[in-house]
């Protein structure tokens, strides 16, 4: 007897194909990649949170060095200060400047990295 048409069965949305071959109850799954359409959804997602990440890494160094001029044009009795590098800051201020925009940044980065196509 001749084979019937492989008859695809995904209704579940579960990317799986099951094919039935022949007269008995033959089945075999098969795993189906990505289609283009989530290729190319994740893509541009992955873009847009590499996008994120440089947008705020540039806005970390602007705000870290705005911050760090208004420290010392209202902190400087006659205005001769210098910035203080990122790793000299102690308590709140290595917090409020370095580790919060730094996780900002790395949370952009790695969901950038997550959401890139394989």
């Amino acid at each position: 007897m001749a084979a019937s048409l492989p008859v695809a069965d995904d209704w579940q949305g579960r990317g799986e194909v099951q094919v039935a071959i022949g007269r008995g109850p033959v089945h075999w799954t098969e795993k189906r990649g990505r289609s283009m359409t989530e290729k190319r959804g994740s893509k541009i997602l992955s873009i847009i949170f590499f996008i994120l990440a440089g947008l705020s890494a540039i806005g970390w160094v602007l705000f870290y060095g705005y911050v760090s001029a208004m420290a010392c044009a209202f902190g400087s009795p006659n205005g001769n200060c210098r910035t203080r590098m990122p790793w000299e800051l102690q308590g709140e201020d290595f917090t409020f400047l370095v580790v919060t925009p730094g996780v900002i940044f790395l949370v952009f980065l790695g969901l950038g990295l997550l959401t890139r196509p394989r």
